[in-house]
């Protein structure tokens, strides 16, 4: 955990598969997970996934330096080079009489972590994968105190598609989500927003924003993130420096300003 927050993503690496050894304790699947999220932060996918698909095959052969896979393949321990199938039942021995370390399954932090490395790097295809493996786990913890999982897996959509420079597919996932009976939060917008502005869309977001102030839960109504995006979008149009065609004008500015003032809302400077 200390060299993934200090970057240190290879010596964390050789540390994690030091203790995945045949011959050592093993490693435990939080620090699998954190690693992912090291991984991904640093826009390294394939690397993140490559981690779970290594956790859930097992750690190899145990009892001798080499196994058979289910094809028949050779395999030497330790180089993971082996599938999950190759894997034989709990307690079972392959056909060469070699004992292996038994599959593991993927832990709810674990799959989380994979779904947040993908919507990181902005992977919706992956990320929707992730989305219906978590909604279908039968191990699934479901209605979790201060915690509205249905809430973050679509969140994790939107992000998805927000890093993948996709506005419109953004605002797609809106009516999409409500379509599986989940109310869009006050951060699903705010992605949304943001996604909209860069895309030099300010119609889009004043849109939005008018769709948030109809809102009759206040923690689904604009903020000053809200706010803030909406201004940036129109400043960036008003100046042409994107979405000019777009732009809601002065007057528009001066209005969403005063509303601004008027609900109060909290100023970041």
């Amino acid at each position: 955990g200390a060299c993934v927050k200090c970057k240190e993503l290879e010596v964390a690496y050789k540390l994690l598969m030091k203790l995945d050894d045949v011959d050592e304790c093993g490693a435990g699947a939080p620090a699998y997970s954190a690693l992912m999220l090291g991984f991904a932060r640093e826009g390294r996918l394939i690397e993140a996934l490559e981690l779970l698909s290594r956790w859930e095959k097992g750690r190899g052969p145990k009892s001798s330096k080499f196994g058979v896979g289910k094809r028949g393949n050779i395999i030497l321990r330790g180089s993971w080079k082996w599938n999950k199938v190759d894997v034989p039942p709990f307690k079972k021995r392959d056909d060469m009489g070699t004992e292996w370390h038994p599959k593991r399954t993927a832990t709810t932090r674990m799959l989380f972590a994979a779904l947040d490395a993908c919507a990181t790097n902005g992977d919706v295809k992956r990320t929707r994968k992730f989305m219906k493996r978590i909604m279908n786990w039968e191990g699934r913890v479901q209605e979790q105190k201060n915690f509205n999982e249905e809430e973050y897996l679509w969140n994790a959509l939107v992000k998805a598609c927000a890093r993948s420079k996709d506005a419109m597919m953004c605002l797609n996932v809106l009516p999409e989500m409500q379509k599986a009976g989940v109310k869009p939060t006050r951060v699903t917008y705010n992605i949304t927003l943001s996604a909209c502005a860069k895309a030099g869309r300010p119609d889009w977001c004043r849109a939005l924003l008018k769709r948030m102030d109809r809102e009759k839960d206040v923690d689904r109504r604009p903020n000053e993130v809200s706010y803030t995006t909406l201004l940036v979008a129109e400043t960036a149009a008003a100046r042409d420096i994107a979405g000019g065609e777009f732009k809601g004008g002065l007057e528009y500015i001066s209005s969403l300003w005063d509303k601004f003032l008027e609900r109060n809302v909290n100023q970041d400077g």
